[in-house]
């Protein structure tokens, strides 16, 4: 891949209408700048229940706060991270949720021994890439987007980052009880994982990181099992 001017991830830039039009007209694709249907408009995503949204959102919120210094690290400036909504959704349905070019990791959190997921879409990953390879080698950097498919090498220059985003986890729920990051595996779709079924519930947090160089979305998959242990009382209250 050539050295290029610094583009963040190009299809930030243009109206969504107009990119899939291009896209349409020059390659014969689908443009990926339409927003998955998140927002409850799909039957694969399930409402939480009002108690449980109402207890998730405290800590929502602290992971937002945490999120953002560990961003700010390479988005200095103007950086704005919005806590959008939360669902419920099974394993098995991820890759029908997020079924174009994106980026998964797999954390196993203890004492539980839970596999949690964070997801970063295609704008957030490869600008963040961008943004950080510009960083280390100057102005000019990859364009990440003109990759076809979803490419593995965008981890070799966000995985510190993603890493200290991992330990937002425990952070945001050290009210409710003492969690540990163990490991994590990144992978470009959910795959087979011996502790996971996949008719497994999730409630995924959905995160909005706005930048002028960049902006995406972030979803951090909690088990519905691990919030029924932690917040057991609360919501039987």
């Amino acid at each position: 891949m050539g050295h290029e001017n610094t583009i963040p991830s190009g299809d930030t830039f243009f109206d969504p209408e107009i990119m899939e039009g291009m896209l349409r007209e020059t390659f014969g694709l689908e443009s990926e700048t339409v927003d998955s249907p998140l927002s409850g408009e799909t039957d694969i995503c399930q409402k939480l229940d009002a108690v449980l949204e109402r207890s998730l959102l405290p800590i929502a919120d602290r992971l937002s706060a945490y999120l953002r210094l560990i961003l700010m690290q390479v988005l200095p400036r103007q950086l704005q991270i919005e806590f959008k909504h939360q669902f419920q959704i099974t394993y098995q349905d991820l890759t029908q949720l997020f079924p174009r070019r994106s980026y998964f990791s797999m954390i196993w959190v203890q004492p539980h021994n839970t596999v949690w997921f964070m997801h970063l879409n295609r704008s957030l990953a490869e600008g963040l890439a961008g943004r950080k390879y510009n960083l280390e080698f100057g102005s000019s950097g990859k364009r990440w987007h003109e990759v076809t498919d979803a490419d593995s090498g965008i981890y070799l220059e966000i995985g510190e980052i993603l890493r200290r985003c991992f330990h937002g986890i425990p952070r945001s729920w050290s009210q409710k009880g003492n969690l540990e990051i163990d490991r994590f595996k990144h992978m470009l779709q959910p795959g087979h994982l011996d502790e996971v079924e996949p008719e497994d519930l999730y409630v995924v947090q959905e995160f909005q990181i706005n930048h002028p160089e960049l902006c995406g979305c972030l979803h951090l998959g909690i088990p519905y099992v691990v919030i029924m242990s932690l917040l057991r009382d609360e919501l039987a209250a």
